[in-house]
């Protein structure tokens, strides 16, 4: 497909890097935001659950 549009097919790379990432209201006080650093022990401790743990380990 041949386009005319003044836009870019892509995004600089870096460009949405700069930006605060939003986060999202979901129901019952749930929210969905951007990773934290301190999010990862919860998420191995998750992936550690049975029926979801692969085999992997957390470091």
């Amino acid at each position: 497909m041949i386009s005319s549009s003044p836009m870019p097919h892509v995004v600089p790379a870096g460009r949405m890097a700069r930006s605060e990432q939003p986060v999202l209201a979901l129901p019952d006080g749930w929210e969905l935001r951007p990773w934290h650093e301190d999010d990862a022990d919860a998420l191995c401790a998750a992936g550690r659950d049975r029926p979801f743990a692969s085999g992997t380990a957390c470091r």
